[in-house]
């Protein structure tokens, strides 16, 4: 193959490589600017919050232990830094570790947890501004999004972020260092061939802690990694956005699917969070007795089906629960990260009526699963069965948070670790895009 076939075979990539350095995303549509700023402030707010759980310290602490001192900062209040590759890896695990970041349901993922931690620590190191982070995080959404939508095509099944997101973290890092377009063209080629494998619904029916579900650690890792393999010469072997088998049309730069993203009022994956808002809106309306329910039903699509554990013993475990958060949900009318923690998962109330939730595999709400991610609960007591209708989850296009639900969120996770205050603070500067990323990030170091 030469000459114009070896063009042909890799125009995927060299397309996605003039929108990561394009110029023209500076003038991309306000609505898009303002997502990828509500993902920027949403994926902050989840790494701060992440990093206050043991799994995730444990990671940081490997990170402390194993790369060289450096000047980009891990996002846990204390104010250390480390070089940026450890700093993205601990970040990054953080980001995903209360499973409350932002989603997409098109690439069934989380695009901005696995680009903010490399966007950020490039974007501290070459002294950008919030504009140029924010422009960059943007850029490695949309590139992550279109990997996304491919990788399903190429092996035949579901996997998690990890497996395609550093594609995104690639692009973000890339677009903040300046690459050439043939660096650029090699760093995600090289971010894609040596992505993790992530088979998510291994994690589904059997979770770990810290470093399974969507793999985003791992993933972030192998993004800004192969950026400085890149940069120091090395050449991968193309990207799946050439295969012309699997790849769609990439229409980056004229489509912008952030604005298709999705927010999570709650922590927990997010196959669970129709039903979860089911429940409160049944126990707000009829206002019974948790202690008298006697079964829970759940019709909804078959991934949720296979959140089924019942006495979760890890964090992870009680994020990728449908009964147990189900029955916090019940019980106390909300899910908060604290009914996370190892003592809240020892509720004997809480597990027991985790026991009563039996599942009912909806084909109407299979059908809709590329639409949303829906479900109908039934509570049955002594006296009546309370049925709830078919509910999509909040945060959704369907359902948006409201500012001041989604500003309420964003105190939750920043305020306790980082002070009161604080979560207001980090909006004005994302605000304002002249400010400078050491300004944004001075509220982590004091």
């Amino acid at each position: 193959m030469t000459g114009q076939d070896d063009a042909d075979a890799s125009a995927g990539t060299a397309e996605a490589v003039s929108f990561v350095l394009s110029d023209e995303v500076a003038s991309a549509p306000e609505t898009a600017i303002e997502h990828a700023e509500r993902s920027l402030k949403d994926t902050l707010g989840a790494i701060t919050a992440g990093h206050q759980l043991e799994e995730t310290q444990r990671v940081t602490d490997y990170a402390f232990e194993t790369f060289t001192e450096g000047e980009a900062t891990v996002l846990d209040g204390s104010g250390r830094k480390i070089g940026t590759e450890g700093a993205v890896l601990a970040n990054a695990v953080a980001a995903n570790a209360l499973d409350i970041d932002e989603g997409h349901l098109g690439s069934d993922g989380h695009p901005a947890a696995i680009v903010v931690p490399g966007a950020v620590a490039v974007a501290e190191e070459q002294g950008s501004t919030v504009r140029e982070l924010v422009e960059a995080t943007l850029v490695g959404y949309e590139v992550a999004v279109r990997a996304g939508t491919t990788r399903p095509k190429i092996t035949g099944y579901h996997t998690g972020t990890g497996s395609w997101g550093p594609l995104g973290t690639a692009a973000a890092v890339a677009r903040l260092r300046g690459l050439t377009p043939e660096a650029t063209s090699q760093a995600l080629a090289i971010a894609d061939f040596n992505a993790p494998i992530t088979p998510i619904l291994r994690s589904v029916a059997n979770p770990g802690s810290g470093l399974t579900k969507d793999g985003i650690g791992w993933g972030a890792y192998v993004g800004i990694t192969a950026v400085e393999m890149a940069e120091r010469g090395l050449v991968g072997s193309g990207t799946s956005f050439d295969d012309t088998d699997v790849a769609e049309p990439t229409t980056l730069g004229s489509e912008y699917t952030i604005t298709e993203q999705y927010y999570k009022p709650y922590p927990g994956c997010r196959w669970i969070h129709a039903g979860i808002d089911a429940a409160r809106e049944l126990r707000q309306q009829y206002e019974f007795d948790p202690a008298e329910i006697e079964a829970v039903r759940v019709h909804t699509f078959e991934n949720a089906i296979r959140l089924a554990t019942r006495k979760p013993k890890t964090a992870d475990a009680a994020e990728y629960s449908y009964p147990y958060e189900l029955a916090v949900a019940l019980r106390t009318g909300n899910i908060v990260p604290t009914d996370l923690d190892a003592s809240a998962r020892e509720d004997d109330a809480v597990l027991d009526l985790a026991e009563k939730v039996t599942f009912v595999h909806d084909e109407d709400l299979e059908a809709r699963y590329d639409e949303a991610w829906l479900s109908q609960i039934e509570v049955e007591t002594e006296e009546r069965t309370y049925a709830s209708d078919v509910t999509y989850p909040r945060g959704s296009e369907q359902r948006p948070l409201t500012d001041e639900e989604f500003r309420s969120k964003l105190r939750t996770l920043v305020d306790g670790p980082l002070g009161r205050g604080t979560a207001d603070a980090v909006s004005e500067v994302v605000a304002d895009g002249s400010a400078s990323v050491d300004a944004l990030l001075a509220y982590w170091s004091t």
